[in-house]
């Protein structure tokens, strides 16, 4: 580590690293809310409590060296019940709590094995008496309804030893979807194309289309079946169809047309490009409604099914519309994920460097990033505007943005994580770091312009872009690298971010397209790393060769 990175980290860990400190965060305003009044005392709602790590060094040490190609680690992975065994609170904690809130007339039910969180129900009153705040029911001004605390919650002093927050009590439909359409009428790439552009036919002639994959997809709305069958049928897909779980019980009906049309068109996004790019591979859709089931627990249920080793999430919200304790809950799942060996794509959004900006249009604009892009648990997926030859084939990319419709990948610095060690390489020091967490990892085609096309309510729909296109389309590819490692008798390491960081840095590395144009609306693509775009694309078979001849294969 170079002295000035080593000097930036620790400013940036004084300045990030008390995230999950006992003060609360203020409850984000919203000035366009209409309030309905309290919320009903007698109403039974739902919360979840977050767990403390039992063994919280441990935990750091064992993610650290997941990070490193030297350590046993970083080739280990464990079961979620193992997970929390070994870092999670002892039974005898757990039982402790279980207790105290039964005393306090709050039900315990479901532990996650990985033991990140405990999911409670109790009647509002008494959720209110325990965490010390008032519940109010308020409605945005796109008709959406949803439960605030007026006051943000205190964990009491009896729950403070082994529970560091509580989410749940705000459902505001706060995550958006970072999916963008253009007002052209056009078909947009297939998914046959974008395998051709990418370079992924040299699998897909060795037969590899994700068999024996699985790829969990977070969904916070619904979509119609016949729609990804019509897809496919387009494309010449087959393979396992897609299993849809409903969690909290499904996603809720939006007030108005067109916010129903904007998430179906996210959900089918998502599931065409995975569909598209990896026929064989099974994808579960996780679906929830955004908002009453908070999005730390679509992550926790994906780990406790313990079935899908990649996620795909294209639902996020810049980071600073959450408090402390949901984003320490979520980052406690995503914890989880890694030690599960589980690699989370997340969409880095489509508001470029100002992704605070779509969260209150009539705010000035500030250099912000989304979340969980953010997160150092998870790989950031920036976005891209392609250029193709006849074919078509691969010219160029630049980095995406509009500045004349203010949109463009989402990157910058986080302002509540600090940067993690393997967060290395060309470009990756520069004037603008200050020791957080740097947004994007990678990159991949976003621009509505060039984007793909998708099928939504029974009708081909085109050109559909954002950072939503992007994260699939690195989900369904690393389906593919893993099949082949699979295949190769190779594993595949606990912690992906690390190992592609390392390949990017290697001399004469063909594994990504390295962006030296464009920009995200205020940083600028540049040669190695950079705040646009990442380490780049993928051209998907060199880097398929490159994990593989790094783990030994």
């Amino acid at each position: 580590m170079t002295r000035l990175r080593f000097v930036l980290l620790v400013v940036g860990l004084a300045l990030v690293g008390g995230l999950a400190a006992n003060a609360p965060a203020p409850t984000p305003v919203d000035h366009h809310a209409r309030v309905l009044g309290p919320t009903d005392p007698a109403r039974r709602i739902p919360v979840s409590l977050v767990l403390r790590w039992g063994h919280r060094s441990a935990l750091h040490r064992f993610l650290a060296a997941t990070e490193r190609s030297d350590s046993a680690a970083s080739q280990r992975t464990m079961t979620p019940r193992q997970f929390g065994a070994r870092f999670g609170l002892s039974d005898r904690r757990v039982a402790r709590v279980r207790a105290a809130l039964a005393a306090h007339g709050l039900h315990v039910g479901q532990l996650y094995p990985q033991r990140t969180a405990l999911r409670v129900r109790g009647s509002a009153a008494a959720v209110e008496r325990v965490f010390a705040t008032r519940l109010e029911e308020r409605v945005d001004r796109q008709g959406q309804r949803g439960r605030v605390p007026v006051r943000p919650p205190r964990i009491p002093a009896w729950l403070h030893e082994d529970v560091v927050a509580v989410t749940g009590l705000d459902t505001r439909p706060r995550l958006r979807p970072a999916a963008n359409s253009t007002a052209e009428v056009g078909h947009g790439f297939s998914a046959n194309d974008l395998a051709r552009i990418y370079d992924m036919a040299p699998l897909r002639d060795r037969g590899i289309l994700g068999q024996g994959e699985t790829v969990g997809v977070v969904s916070l709305y619904s979509h119609d079946p016949s729609d990804v069958a019509r897809y496919e049928s387009e494309v010449g897909a087959s393979g396992p169809p897609v299993q849809t779980i409903l969690l909290g019980g499904g996603a809720v009906p939006a007030p108005s047309r067109q916010l129903a049309v904007n998430n179906e068109m996210e959900v089918d996004l998502d599931l065409d490009v995975i569909r598209g790019l990896a026929p064989g591979a099974q994808v579960l859709n996780y679906e929830a409604p955004n908002g009453p089931f908070d999005p730390a627990n679509v992550i926790n249920r994906i780990v406790k099914d313990n079935r899908a080793r990649i996620i795909s999430d294209s639902w996020g919200v810049c980071e600073l519309a959450f408090h402390r304790g949901e984003l320490t809950a979520e980052q406690h799942a995503l914890e989880a994920a890694v030690g599960s060996g589980i690699t989370v794509f997340a969409a880095s959004g489509d508001a470029g460097a100002y992704d605070c900006k779509l969260k209150d249009p009539s705010a000035p604009p500030i250099l912000s990033v989304d979340w969980p892009a953010a997160s150092p648990s998870v790989i950031g997926v920036g976005g891209t505007t392609l250029s193709v030859s006849e074919g078509p084939q691969y010219l160029s990319e630049a980095g995406w943005e509009d500045s004349v419709q203010g949109i463009g990948g989402g990157g910058g610095l986080s302002q509540r994580w600090a940067i993690p060690a393997y967060q290395e390489g060309r470009g990756v020091d520069n004037h603008d770091s200050n020791g957080a967490r740097q947004v994007p990892d990678v990159a991949g085609p976003s621009d509505p312009s060039s984007g793909v096309f998708i099928v939504q309510g029974g009708k081909i729909r085109g050109p559909i872009g954002g950072t939503s296109a992007a994260a699939p389309f690195w989900a369904a590819s690393m389906a593919l690298i893993r099949q082949d490692a699979a295949g190769q008798g190779v594993r595949f390491p606990t912690s992906l971010a690390p190992l592609l960081y390392r390949i990017a840095a290697q001399p004469g590395s063909h594994a990504f397209h390295d962006v030296l144009v464009g920009g995200n609306l205020h940083y600028r693509a540049t040669r190695g790393w950079d705040y646009s775009t990442g380490l780049g694309s993928p051209d998907v078979a060199a880097l398929d060769a490159a994990i593989i001849r790094a783990q030994g294969g």
